[in-house]
């Protein structure tokens, strides 16, 4: 994940070493601008909405993923997610020019004035 960029990480919350949220703390540390989509088992669904707001995209219920609900969780979340990028990049350029506008009207020469 430090080396190369993912569009969509699938975490199961259940991994031999970490679990829970810890795990998606992890990766989210690792790759905080990919989406993260978490899967659980069928009795902790409330800890796909704990992930939610730990900064999942979204969350799958084991036992019950179709292929069409992957594929569309998956589509949203990537979209989601570069949307959310973009926006970022967007705020980042306006304020970049704001603060450039700034530092040339302090640039400027000040007129002289004889009273």
């Amino acid at each position: 994940l430090a080396t190369s960029q993912a569009d969509c990480i699938l975490l199961d919350l259940h991994l031999p070493d970490v679990s829970g949220i810890d795990a998606l703390t992890a990766v989210r540390a690792l790759a905080p601008n990919t989406a993260v989509i978490v899967m659980t088992g069928l009795s902790e669904a409330q800890a796909g909405t704990e992930a939610m707001a730990a900064g999942a995209q979204d969350y799958l219920v084991k036992g019950k993923v179709e292929a069409d609900l992957l594929h569309r969780t998956v589509r949203y979340a990537v979209h989601r997610s570069q949307t959310e990028r973009a926006n970022s990049q967007a705020q980042a350029a306006r304020q970049r020019a704001e603060e450039n506008a700034r530092l040339e009207r302090g640039l400027l020469p000040q007129p002289i004035l004889d009273t």
